[in-house]
């Protein structure tokens, strides 16, 4: 298991409670999409790659509770997707590659208080700290509001797809 802590968060990827976990997906995914990302989390927890990257459920210890998930998974970018991240050179000579992304959802309650920015840190911190990564990505719609400004407070660098409504977020480990 892994655990992480800040002033206010609890978070760890320690066995999840079915019932809220599906309450909460429901939020953003119909059934059918929701089975895909059970499997899909049940393969990783259960992969050698679930040692290192994880669905964190986020503690509130203020509240007690659970209030949402913050994700550190690898993902399989496009060539296009690649380009974009890197906006360098040719796109033509972009493979698609894999990188490492974060993603952030709380609950309604409790939302406007910081938290998907506290519990984010926390989670680059080990991204680059424990796992030694280059770079961390995010992926939103621009016309997500707090998920791009989320993204500015975690000093990413942020790359508008062509063509598109979604936006990059690129953090890179300064070590590199």
């Amino acid at each position: 298991m892994i655990r992480l802590e800040t002033n206010r968060l609890i978070l760890h990827n320690d066995t999840m409670d079915s019932e809220l976990e599906y309450q909460f997906f429901l939020e953003s995914f119909s059934d059918e999409e929701y089975e895909q990302e059970l499997l899909f989390n049940n393969g990783l927890i259960n992969s050698e790659l679930g040692k290192y990257f994880a669905i964190f459920k986020v503690i509130s210890k203020e509240y007690d509770s659970f209030i949402g998930y913050c994700k550190l998974l690898p993902r399989y970018f496009t060539s296009n997707e690649t380009w974009i991240i890197n906006t360098q050179g040719d796109r033509a000579k972009w493979p698609s590659s894999l990188n490492v992304e974060i993603s952030w959802k709380i609950f309604k309650d409790y939302q406007n208080e910081g938290f998907a920015t506290e519990a984010s840190k926390a989670i680059i911190d080990y991204a680059f700290n424990t796992l030694n990564l280059g770079k961390v990505v995010a992926v939103t719609d621009i016309n997500n509001i707090p998920s791009m400004k989320i993204m500015e407070s975690l000093k990413m660098q942020i790359k508008i797809a062509p063509n598109s409504s979604l936006a990059y977020g690129v953090v890179y480990n300064d070590k590199y």
